[in-house]
């Protein structure tokens, strides 16, 4: 992976050449069965599943088109170093999106002025300003005060003679541009997984971790899962033979499942609720169980739950 990463650091890659590494990365992961690494025949969607951060709902695994951009976006940020790198000099065109990103995430401190551009730069106080650009013909009453507003913002902007202006990166703590804050920020709008913490800070064995983030995700493959695809399945719960298996039902609504938690409750002698038709998935179970728990102990609870489902599973 560090050859791709290196190249697209610099130029995008094809999406031919992405196709064949994500295509590389799926089958490594153990997300689709023989040749069957495309369409409809994976467990989860790629881009907008796996490729996610863990906190939310992800894999972590790098999205190599969005990470590409997040690489690529240090140079224009490097274009403000206070001492320019001589190959800034060079007249190539930077990429759009790392532009933009830069664009967005950049605020401009004026120093003598010398380097910023008063038109495109994100230099006043309070946001963007290169509406003013675009303004021909006659302005209207909107444009106008607009207008007026710049000329208040403008009246309090002081240049310093002998100090350069600097860049700041808005989404670091030290101003600085990172590669993970850029990359950060294609996720920033994304509903946060309310699982994530329990699922990757368990205890439990990793590939008891990823079947449980199955699980939450409803990918398990149960047979709801398996007969869209064509693949061998036996319909009916192997567990209780009463109803069409899935995760929800598998893990929350089946009978055997609900006597199991009853006799781990009393063994524990613990007071958590036990999954039954109340609840809407394993997702909504395992919040409002593991609220019940002592803080100190939620670990050793998200654990339990973790290994008691993937013995459920191994039932099957």
């Amino acid at each position: 992976m560090a050859l791709p990463l290196h190249l697209l650091s610099v130029i995008p890659l094809p999406r031919w050449a992405l196709n064949i590494i994500n295509r590389g990365c799926r089958s490594f992961i153990n997300l689709a069965r023989g040749e069957d690494m495309n369409g409809g025949h994976c467990l989860l969607p790629w881009s907008l599943v796996v490729c996610q951060p863990l906190e939310i709902g992800g894999l972590g695994v790098l999205n190599l088109r969005l990470f590409g951009t997040a690489l690529r976006s240090r140079w224009p940020w490097l274009r403000w170093s206070p001492m320019p790198p001589p190959w800034s000099l060079i007249p190539v065109k930077d990429d759009a999106a790392a532009v933009a990103i830069c664009k967005a995430s950049m605020v401009i401190l004026l120093g003598d002025g010398s380097r910023a551009k008063f038109w495109s730069e994100n230099w006043l106080p309070g946001g963007n300003n290169r509406w003013i650009k675009d303004i021909i013909g006659g302005l209207s009453a909107l444009a106008l005060a607009e207008y007026l507003k710049l000329w208040d913002l403008l009246a309090g902007v002081s240049l310093a003679p002998g100090h350069p202006d600097r860049a700041v990166w808005r989404f670091s703590d030290n101003g600085m541009f990172s590669t993970s804050s850029a990359y950060g920020l294609f996720f920033a709008a994304s509903a946060r997984f309310a699982c994530a913490k329990s699922i990757w800070k368990s205890k439990a064995l990793t590939k008891c971790n990823f079947f449980l983030w199955l699980a939450v995700h409803k990918r398990c493959p149960t047979a709801d899962n398996l007969a869209p695809k064509g693949w061998p399945h036996n319909p009916i719960c192997a567990l209780c033979s009463l109803e069409v298996e899935s995760c929800t039902h598998l893990f929350v609504h089946c009978r055997f499942t609900e006597q199991v938690w009853h006799k781990l409750r009393v063994w524990s002698k613990t007071t958590f609720p036990v999954p039954s038709c109340i609840f809407y998935s394993t997702e909504d179970w395992w919040i409002e169980a593991r609220r019940r728990a002592p803080k100190a102990l939620r670990r050793d609870f998200d654990t339990f739950v973790i290994l008691v489902h993937w013995r459920i599973w191994k039932e099957t």
